[in-house]
């Protein structure tokens, strides 16, 4: 376990509404793809994935509103039904993901960045038959925001929506150019 990388999270909002994933700097397990949910079929792989793997699969699946999700070495999937909003079921997923991958960061922080995917489609190019002209790109929304971090009882306190919003961008955006800025002597 990578105990000395310090605790983050990567949250990627997918051009499919109801498909979140979130990479960890933690390996969650040890199966390639281990799925977990009701409407999972995909991804049934035979190697066991590990124990915390299972525990957070359990705890995600869980979740009203969560319907299914696969975990891998350092990235964890989740699907919602189309009658859930992520506003809701985000803090849930996060607290989840917190409570088995970095149980330590309760009552302290936690870095959290986002990602937006963005579909759209472009004239296909005439050097495949396979090219529909369908491309995906995804943009920084936010980068490594200190997010406080209280489990308690219920629903977790973890405000992490907020950070797909536009001034969580502009937040961002002056980071990167503080960041690219030549130093000053």
């Amino acid at each position: 376990m990578n105990v000395n990388i310090k605790a983050h999270i990567k949250m990627v909002q997918h051009p499919n509404p109801t498909r979140r994933s979130y990479h960890v700097v933690r390996d969650v397990s040890t199966a390639r793809n281990y799925g977990f949910g009701s409407e999972n079929w995909m991804f049934n792989e035979k190697k066991k994935p590990g124990a915390m793997a299972v525990a957070l699969g359990k705890a995600l699946e869980a979740i009203p509103g969560v319907v299914d999700g696969y975990l891998s070495q350092y990235e964890i999937s989740v699907g919602i039904a189309d009658a859930f909003d992520w506003a809701d079921i985000a803090p849930f997923v996060v607290g989840a993901i917190i409570k088995h991958v970095y149980p330590e960061v309760d009552g302290k922080t936690i870095e959290i960045s986002t990602n937006v995917g963005h579909s759209y489609h472009v004239r296909p190019s005439g050097w495949s038959d396979m090219d529909d002209g369908h491309r995906m790109k995804y943009d920084d929304v936010s980068k490594r925001f200190e997010v406080p971090v209280d489990l308690g009882k219920g629903r977790p306190a973890l405000d992490v929506e907020f950070l797909f919003s536009p001034p969580a961008q502009e937040v961002a955006k002056k980071q990167e150019v503080e960041e690219n800025a030549p130093a000053k002597k």
